[in-house]
């Protein structure tokens, strides 16, 4: 789980690794971003 959008993180992987989707979350009482990654082995 992430703040705001990972775009510099994202584009910052290892080569083995790719995030496979980004999900914005809503967390109740909590006014910042959240973000969930969902990461795979690069095949």
């Amino acid at each position: 789980m992430k703040g705001v959008m990972p775009d510099n993180e994202v584009s910052s992987l290892p080569s083995g690794v790719m995030v496979e989707q980004i999900y914005p979350l809503i967390v109740p009482g909590l006014s910042e971003e959240r973000h969930l990654v969902v990461m795979k082995p690069a095949i």
